[in-house]
């Protein structure tokens, strides 16, 4: 403890050296904050977007191939996982700054919209047990085209929306028909 009453001249020099000592820590704060905290997570966000998109689509493949469960339930469970990652990453978001507020809601939104993508491409799988021939061979060739980018599912998704529009509601199975519906505002994401 230091006392100025054998030195009252001292005071201001304490008064100095301990501005200067809050001023030097503050200045440490924010340079380690500037170093050492991670940068925006919106990028990552977005990636995530990117990546979940084509894992939704390749996963409806799984279901309108109707092949292994297993590889279905593994699909499926991987995207509910990441699904729930994306969810903690808005949340993340939304702490990070005030100016995410509006990229929150659409995030929001598109959790909804991923696990509505996931139970229709199950329901559909569910489907063909008991209704194979529901699903027309023109669905099973348009999702036989391999994925590998946004971009190829854009394509894909746009090329459904015509056939489907072509082919009419009534011939169009409705968990495809509301599959697609809810992928085209993720895929604009």
């Amino acid at each position: 403890m230091i006392t100025i009453q054998t030195e009252p001249l001292l005071t201001p020099q304490f008064a100095l050296e301990r501005c200067s000592e809050i001023v030097i820590g503050i200045g440490c704060a924010i340079l380690a904050d500037l170093l050492f905290s991670p940068r925006s997570i919106k990028q990552e966000v977005d990636r995530e977007l990117d990546s979940l998109l084509v894992a939704q689509y390749q996963l409806m493949q799984l279901c309108i191939k109707h092949g292994d469960s297993e590889e279905v339930d593994n699909a499926w469970g991987d995207l509910v996982r990441r699904t729930a990652a994306l969810e903690g990453m808005r949340s993340n978001l939304n702490m990070e700054s005030s100016r995410w507020v509006r990229a929150n809601r659409r995030l929001k939104a598109l959790n909804t919209l991923s696990l509505t993508l996931i139970t229709q491409s199950c329901e559909t799988y569910l489907i063909q047990n008991t209704r194979p021939e529901l699903i027309t061979d023109t669905f099973r060739e348009l999702f036989e085209t391999p994925v590998e980018t946004v971009q190829d599912v854009h394509r894909q998704l746009k090329r459904m929306r015509r056939v489907i529009v072509w082919t009419g509601e009534r011939e169009t199975p409705v968990t495809l028909y509301s599959w697609v519906g809810a992928a085209t505002p993720l895929s604009v994401a």
